[in-house]
């Protein structure tokens, strides 16, 4: 499935998960890294907001190495329920506080020795 349609898959399901929690639930302290400084990050040379929702941003940007797909979240559980959902997918993730990055595996362990973040391999799932 190409990612473009899984990520409207994962906005529909976590507005459903929204609806049903409490407001004092919905926002963990401080703001995490937004799309447009993470695009700074990577040095972009375009991007754009591809998904400008409540509970997420998701913003896609180019350079000559390859493509980067940057979401960020409200929560931390929001987050952790789009990863746990992107799982059936597979793929490689470098995470950080309440922001996922898709892209390429080398692109991400060079971008990880600037933002931080931990890879994560959602490929193979535990047995």
């Amino acid at each position: 499935m190409p990612i473009r349609s899984a990520t409207m898959m994962f906005v529909l399901i976590l507005g459903a998960a929204a609806c049903g929690s409490s407001e004092s639930a919905a926002r963990e302290a401080g703001p995490p890294a937004s799309v447009e400084q993470l695009v700074s990050t990577i040095g972009c040379a375009s991007s754009h907001i591809q998904i400008d929702a409540d509970e997420l941003r998701q913003g896609i940007c180019e350079t000559p190495q390859g493509r980067y797909t940057i979401t960020t979240f409200v929560t931390e559980k929001g987050k952790r329920d789009w990863l746990d959902y992107a799982q059936m997918y597979g793929g490689i993730y470098l995470v950080g506080t309440r922001w996922a990055v898709i892209a390429s595996p080398d692109l991400l362990e060079t971008l990880r020795g600037r933002t931080g973040g931990q890879i994560e391999d959602l490929s193979h799932s535990s047995q």
